[in-house]
């Protein structure tokens, strides 16, 4: 049994199904499979090696990620070839259906709706319950639960019980990790703001182009025909610092100063304004979404301000002065269970 139909979840019933295994891979939404909330970025420095090595593992990522590229370059040109790493930009709808239809055309593998509430030890097997009270048995249970254990979502001073915006939580399995004896830690993530292209002025803006000899992602792609479409980068300015500082305690995650820890290589523009008040600006990069999408995700814009705030932060960076919010960022806290409670092979200790 597989818990979670994110990335990780979706290779591991691959995987397993591959392998022979009768594999049931459980998520809370069908539709939103291999959705990628954020930006819908895959690889760059150290995650493009992962890609790589997930790829010539048998894993699908990277060969979805070569049918469905809107922008692709190579990242750390500029340092040596061990770490120079792939990157692209995908259709992020394009990927998670071509994601659904193949999970659910896998042989030895059943795709199921399902909220679960516990995971317990039963004889030899391990039984998981769902809030609806059905039960599944295994030999082994895959919990790939990303954001969504215990998940809140904040923006402002508003914090709702969800993994994503918008999609319910799992409260229930972490009380019940917890009570199986695992140590649980917290983290914060969090996303940008998605602006309508039509409002963004990039006549003040550098622009990215695709490299031009552009080349897969997977190791077994033959034909590869990316859209190739452009990037934007500008950078925040002094009124984007201004900005955050005035608005900060209105963010639930600075007011109480009880922050989980985050991510370290993609910080909040708050954090960033708090540990970085020596730097002049940071990049700001706005990326696509869809090859006939109207949002553009600027990459670089974190935050958990409320709404109000992230209009006037936003509008505080070059090209985008009248740029129009199509969805607000936020933040997410969530539980994890401690990598000390595991053994090398990834099962746990107890």
């Amino acid at each position: 049994i597989v818990i979670g139909a994110g990335h990780a979840g979706c290779e591991a019933a691959l995987a397993a199904s591959r392998m022979g295994a009768r594999t049931l891979l459980l998520t809370i939404s069908l539709d939103t499979m291999a959705w990628m909330p954020c930006n819908s970025s895959i690889g760059g420095p150290g995650r493009g090696q992962l890609v790589r090595e997930i790829d010539a593992l048998g894993g699908e990522m990277a060969r979805l990620a070569d049918r469905t590229t809107l922008h692709s370059r190579r990242s750390n040109i500029a340092k040596g070839p061990a770490v120079q790493s792939p990157f692209t930009i995908v259709d992020r709808r394009q990927y998670q259906l071509l994601m659904k239809y193949l999970l659910e055309q896998t042989d030895n593998l059943h795709v199921r709706q399902a909220l679960i509430k516990k995971i317990q030890p039963n004889g030899e097997t391990l039984e998981v319950t769902s809030v609806f009270s059905e039960t599944f048995e295994a030999k082994a249970v895959v919990l790939a639960a990303g954001t969504f254990m215990r998940g809140e979502v904040v923006y402002g001073d508003v914090v709702e019980q969800a993994g994503r915006y918008s999609e319910i939580a799992a409260p229930e399995i972490s009380r019940n990790l917890e009570a199986m004896g695992f140590a649980m830690g917290r983290f914060k993530t969090g996303t940008s703001p998605r602006v309508s292209a039509a409002s963004v002025d990039t006549s003040e803006m550098e622009i990215q182009e695709p490299d031009e000899r552009t080349e897969p992602f997977s190791f077994w792609t033959e034909q590869f025909a990316p859209y190739n479409l452009v990037c934007y980068k500008t950078r925040t300015t002094e009124a984007t610092r201004g900005t955050v500082l005035a608005h900060l305690q209105q963010s639930r995650l600075f007011k109480d100063g009880s922050r989980p820890i985050g991510t370290r290589y993609c910080p909040s523009i708050e954090d960033k304004v708090l540990h970085g008040a020596d730097r002049p600006g940071h990049p700001v990069f706005l990326q696509p979404q869809a090859a006939d999408g109207a949002e553009l995700y600027i990459q670089g814009l974190s935050t958990s301000l409320p709404p109000a705030a992230q209009e006037e932060l936003v509008r505080s960076v070059p090209g985008l002065e009248h740029a129009r919010i199509m969805r607000p960022g936020y933040a997410v806290m969530y539980d994890y269970v401690s990598p000390e409670q595991l053994l090398p092979s990834l099962e746990t200790k107890l």
